[in-house]
């Protein structure tokens, strides 16, 4: 940003001299009202402004589904620890995620004060983490490379971005709804097409 326009926004009066830039912490406050198609964009842009920010956003009742699209990008710093987890494979059971040791370990981390984006960031860093897992594990047993993703989860963007990226990462081809929503609706949609065929017969 500019010192003159920066001076302009911020600080009318005042030299630039006069201003301990690396000490200044500016507050921008952001009213929103069913803002989904804008929000991200915004957010990010100004996240790219050379300060030092405090960002507060301000949800007046969307009902658009812009709260859950903060709350995903409030735990999307960028975390690459995840908590401990562990696949159980028996004979020819399915595989099972034991979950046991991220919930214990979510709970000390509450104990620390670690602060809930950080965990809400790493515990989606720990669900790619497994669901990769379980993927190989059934690639190298059954040779399948085809990564299907549906049900309700999956209405979590940052959640659905970070098991795609996974999944191509280690090269696997990955579907996930594009038209048809993922939740109760893709459901419904399904069962309605199924009564459309019976009641043609």
């Amino acid at each position: 940003m500019p010192d003159a326009l920066r001076h302009a926004l911020i600080f009318p009066g005042l030299r630039d001299e006069d201003l301990p830039w690396d000490q200044v912490t500016l507050s921008v406050v952001i009213p929103a009202y069913n803002e989904i198609r804008t929000a991200e964009t915004l957010l990010r842009r100004v996240r790219e402004v050379p300060l030092e920010l405090e960002v507060i956003v301000v949800d007046d009742g969307s009902t658009d589904g812009t709260r859950d699209l903060l709350k995903e990008m409030e735990a999307e710093e960028e975390i690459r620890e995840t908590y401990k987890w562990r696949l159980i494979k028996e004979n020819n059971l399915p595989v099972v995620v034991d979950t046991w040791a991220i919930i214990r370990e979510i709970l000390e981390d509450l104990q620390r004060g670690v602060t809930v984006p950080k965990i809400s960031s790493k515990f989606h860093q720990t669900v790619a983490s497994f669901s990769l897992a379980v993927c190989e594990s059934i690639r190298e047993k059954e040779g399948l490379n085809k990564v299907v993703l549906t049900g309700g989860v999956f209405q979590n963007r940052l959640l659905l971005k970070k098991v795609l990226h996974r999944l191509r990462e280690n090269r696997f081809e990955t579907f996930f709804h594009q038209m048809v929503p993922t939740n109760d609706g893709g459901l419904a949609l399904g069962q309605a097409a199924i009564a459309c065929k019976q009641l043609d017969r």
